[in-house]
């Protein structure tokens, strides 16, 4: 049983036979809040006690990401959460595919040359590079390639 895999920017993926799977939104929500709190302490003064407050805050969220020893500092917790959102949602993706269909055919797209930094840059052209680059794009290929020799 063969499926094509067509690579989106609204959808993670649509395939041949109809279905979708949609971006990981725990992704996003997640990235704003690490964004919103690190704003917030790089707009206090030094030494004040609404800086002690907003880096409570942020140490707060850097303990909820804190599940693995192996990691070196409390802002790297933080956003290897993010990137270990992103990275379960690939891999699931990529062993469905392997695990019920033989013959896997995936969009060949030309992936870095989207994601390359114009010198004039349209706002749709930063809008697609920035959406495609958050989606791992290459990341998915390597994924599906790696579950099927495994």
């Amino acid at each position: 049983m063969s499926i094509g895999v067509d690579i989106g920017i609204n959808t993670l993926a649509t395939c041949s036979d109809g279905s979708k799977f949609a971006n990981v939104k725990a992704y996003k929500q997640a990235k704003k809040r690490l964004v919103r709190h690190q704003r917030a302490v790089s707009k206090k003064v030094i030494g004040s006690k609404n800086r002690l407050k907003a880096v409570k805050k942020l140490a707060k969220l850097h303990k909820k990401a804190d599940a693995s020893p192996r990691r070196k500092t409390a802002q790297g917790n933080a956003h290897q959460a993010v990137a270990d959102i992103r990275a379960d949602a690939l891999h699931k993706l990529t062993s469905w595919l392997a695990k019920n269909h033989s013959t896997i055919v995936i969009e060949d797209l030309n992936v870095s040359g989207m994601l390359k930094k114009r010198c004039d840059p349209a706002p749709p052209t930063a809008r697609l590079r920035n959406a495609h680059s958050c989606e791992g794009m290459l990341t998915k290929r390597g994924n599906a390639h790696q579950e099927t020799i495994n």
